[in-house]
């Protein structure tokens, strides 16, 4: 009993102190994290700079795919990577042998819808009526032969020199021409008055079930076609000939861009939203162009906070903040990729005001290092050894 007692103690004690030392642990490594203050490539006491934040690269009109609508086998893709494209070109196409016969069936059956119509519109031909009329007067003499069969009979009759029976065939012959001449007569008035206003109706209501067909038809045969919807240049090519592409689980076949201008969103961190403005100064820097700055302006300020658009995978991230979206647009930065991460350094209203009043060519000589350092009261201490490897984001007041 003791014994176990003791195995008992010990075990709790042994997990209390682990906890105990995890804890310790964390608290200390947050505690690091807080008061890292080391920026990347860049003087973090420069006084001309109220805050810096990650950005990723983007196009001008943002990235766009082109995916399809349609399930179907991919027979051609057009460009490739880099190339350059216009608003409505073909840039690939699906298989669409089926969709090409659904629009010839479409087109047919509107072709004999419209015909039909305009044969009730425009009634019989004259030389039509000209046929009715014939046979209405050939019905009509044959009418007045059977007539005059049927009295000559009937006066046999009466001198007992016909049999009741050719009484009776007579007169259904009569009956029957009369009947034939009738009809006659009405299909030749008919042909003259035209068609019913309700066939009429009819007639274009089935028309119109045509053209839709057709445009159905046709619309699903244009789905086929992937056309760019913009100017501007593609970015990544994802699908090759001969692979299937479906409707109910879209894939990009392609990923276009406008990259005219070289735009960058910033998640710049709930606390310093009041530091950012639309229209501000700013330059973004990155450790693959070493010693470049690209100077830039705050074109967008999203007005609602949200959660990151990405992870910049350091210890010193914050992954519950709530940042808010800033789009930069950079001047002059083609040789910069897209999906390239960067950071964008956001500068104080009086430097703005400065660089605003002078031309654009002279602008650069107030962010020149010696001006820079110039402008301190102090110069500012060199960056550590270890500050290049860095990107942690920095505040300064």
């Amino acid at each position: 009993m003791r014994k176990g007692r003791m195995i008992t103690v010990t075990m709790i004690a042994v997990l209390l102190g682990s906890s105990a030392y995890i804890f310790r642990t964390r608290a200390k490594q947050d505690e690091a994290y807080a008061n890292v203050t080391v920026v990347s490539e860049y003087p973090g006491d420069d006084r001309r700079v109220l805050i810096s934040a990650p950005g990723i690269t983007e196009p001008q009109s943002g990235t766009i795919e082109i995916v399809s609508e349609v399930t179907g086998v991919l027979l051609e893709v057009h460009v490739a990577a880099g190339d350059m494209v216009s608003k409505g070109q073909i840039l690939a196409e699906l298989a669409n042998d089926i969709q090409s016969a659904h629009v010839d069936l479409a087109q047919a059956t509107l072709e004999k819808a419209q015909a039909e119509l305009a044969r009730l519109k425009n009634g019989d031909r004259p030389e039509e009526q000209a046929v009715l009329e014939a046979q209405y007067h050939a019905a009509l003499a044959s009418n007045r032969l059977a007539r005059f069969e049927w009295q000559q009979i009937e006066d046999m009759t009466e001198r007992a020199v016909a049999a009741r029976r050719e009484v009776a065939e007579a007169r259904a012959a009569l009956e029957l021409a009369s009947a034939q001449s009738d009809a006659a007569r009405k299909r030749w008035e008919l042909s003259k008055i035209g068609a019913r206003v309700e066939d009429i109706s009819r007639a274009e209501a089935v028309v119109r079930g045509a053209e839709a067909q057709l445009a159905t038809a046709r619309s699903v045969f244009e789905k086929t076609f992937f056309r760019s919807p913009m100017d501007g240049m593609v970015i990544s090519r994802d699908r090759e000939p001969g692979e299937a592409v479906f409707a109910v689980v879209p894939q990009p076949i392609l990923t276009i861009g406008n990259r005219s201008t070289l735009h960058i969103r910033v998640d710049v961190d709930e606390i310093d939203v009041a530091r950012v403005w639309d229209g501000q100064r700013v330059f973004a820097t990155a450790r693959a162009f070493k010693g470049r700055r690209f100077k830039g302006r705050v074109i967008h300020v999203e007005p609602t906070l949200g959660r990151k658009n990405f992870r910049t995978n350091l210890p010193t991230e914050k992954i519950d903040t709530k940042v808010q979206e800033v789009v930069v647009a950079l001047d002059g930065a083609d040789e910069i990729p897209l999906g390239f991460q960067m950071v964008v350094w956001f500068m104080d209203r009086e430097t703005q005001e400065k660089m605003d009043s002078v031309p654009e060519d002279n602008a650069t000589e107030i962010e020149d290092d010696a001006q820079i350092a110039s402008e301190h009261e102090e110069p500012p201490p060199a960056p550590t050894d270890n500050s290049e490897n860095d990107v942690t984001i920095s505040r300064q007041g």
